[in-house]
């Protein structure tokens, strides 16, 4: 059994989220990452924040969109 992730095509905003790297996604919303940017099944930043769980992270992205 062998499982692959291939990250190679996720918006790099999205790949922070995974990280749970506050930083990271601060850097990039600083720089124009664009919050609502989808990934191949549609999912934004937001919703994988919420999908894994990661509370933190899903509160921060809320609050620098409303704040945008």
């Amino acid at each position: 059994f062998t499982c692959v992730n291939d990250f190679s095509d996720l918006p790099a905003l999205h790949f922070a989220t995974l990280l749970d790297n506050r930083a990271l996604i601060q850097q990039l919303l600083d720089k124009g990452a664009d919050i609502h940017i989808k990934n191949r099944e549609g999912e934004n930043a937001v919703l994988i924040a919420a999908k894994t769980g990661n509370i933190g992270v899903l509160d921060f992205l809320v609050s620098a969109d409303a704040s945008s």
